[in-house]
This record gives C-alpha cells, sequence and structure tokens, in this order.
C-alpha cells in the first residue's frame, strides 16, 4: 500500500477482503513497507476494502479466475495506492429504515464539500448500505435514496453533480457479521446503515 504523493508504503492501513457471495470476511493490516499477504479462492469476486486514519478510504472489486499462479501481486493489477486527507475519513450513518441525514453526519459532508471545492477536478463516489433486515430490493431502494440524499446535500453546498457518482449496496459488504436479523442487537445493526466515501483526485 503506496502514498500516492511520496510513493512511500503505508503501515497501518486495516485490509477487508470480503467475499462478495458469502459476505465472509478476513481483516489484516499492512506491515512497516506498506505490505501484506492474503489467500485468494479460484473463481471468487472480492470486495477489497482498505481503511487508514487521515487517508480516503479505497474499496476494489477483485475477481480471482480459474487459474491463480502462486503469487499475485495486486499493486501491478490494480490501483491500490491511498491519497492523503489530513482529517479522518468517517462513514455516516442512517437511522432505521430511514434515508434522512442525521445531525451528527453533516459535519463530515462539509468536509467533503471543502475538499472538493479546493480540488476541482476530483471526483467523489458515495456507495451506500442497509443493514440485513428487508427484503433485498426494498434494502437496494432504501441505500439508493441514501446516497441519493447524500448527493443532494453536496449539490446544494454547491458541488458540482456530475462529480459525483452514487451506488446503491444494499445489505451487503457488513462491517460485523450481522448477516441475519436475529443474530444482532439493535446497536450492531446500526453499523451497516452506511455510507462510504471515495475520492478520486485528477
Amino acid at each position: 500500500m503506496l502514498d500516492n504523493k511520496d510513493g512511500k508504503g503505508i503501515e497501518g492501513v486495516k485490509v477487508t477482503l470480503i467475499d462478495n457471495e458469502s459476505d465472509s470476511k478476513i481483516i489484516l493490516f499492512t506491515n512497516n513497507n506498506g505490505l501484506f499477504d492474503l489467500a485468494l479462492s479460484q473463481n471468487k469476486s472480492y470486495t477489497l476494502n482498505l481503511d487508514k486514519e487521515g487517508y480516503y478510504p479505497k474499496s476494489i472489486i477483485v475477481n480471482a479466475g480459474e487459474k491463480l499462479p502462486e503469487v499475485i501481486d495486486l499493486n501491478k493489477e490494480y490501483d491500490l495506492a491511498m491519497d492523503y486527507a489530513g482529517y479522518d475519513v468517517n462513514k455516516i450513518y442512517f437511522d432505521y429504515d430511514k434515508s434522512t441525514l442525521t445531525e451528527e453526519s453533516l459535519e463530515q459532508l462539509d468536509k467533503l464539500v471543502e475538499t472538493m471545492k479546493e480540488n476541482v477536478n476530483a471526483l467523489l463516489f458515495i456507495k451506500s448500505y442497509a443493514d440485513c433486515r428487508g427484503p433485498d430490493k426494498y434494502n437496494t431502494s432504501l441505500s439508493w435514496l441514501r446516497s441519493k440524499a447524500v448527493k443532494e446535500y453536496l449539490v446544494n453546498k454547491g458541488i458540482e453533480p456530475e462529480r459525483i457518482g452514487t451506488k446503491s449496496m444494499g445489505a451487503t459488504n457488513f462491517v460485523n457479521n450481522c448477516i441475519q436479523p436475529a443474530d444482532c442487537t439493535e446497536k450492531e445493526h446500526a453499523v451497516n446503515r452506511r455510507s462510504e466515501f471515495e475520492i478520486k483526485f485528477k
């Protein structure tokens, strides 16, 4: 994992590998050279989430084919470099069955507005999620409404709509093991009702 500005390895990046079929996950951290090792299975699709305090997070889809070499250098296959933010880039959260922005989320969104205005060529991507309760179709629609609410707020603050991409993720990529409604408390479900942000600088 490299810093996009100076090309140096970033220590302590949280690397989460999520199996897109089963939602099972592996979590590890980069070493002092910004390196990490993990095992992939054949014919699998994964989501690779990269998080580090003070950096903009990244999310990458990794598709493993039928034939896998013994060692794969993901840095050669994907852009894993991270951009320094200078502040904690936090997810924002939603109340159950709601797409309304909470007061707590506005501070984070205002920081994104400031960054986008300072970097006029930057693009922002919003991914929104639901917890596991409710039908899949409904959760996909609900997470779309959450992305829409975030985008509308940013546009109203002066960010051009064509610079903002959105994606509705539904009930996927859980940050914990709350895959079944009865498995978790309300507090545990709440952390899955979220919007995440990625910024690409040009």
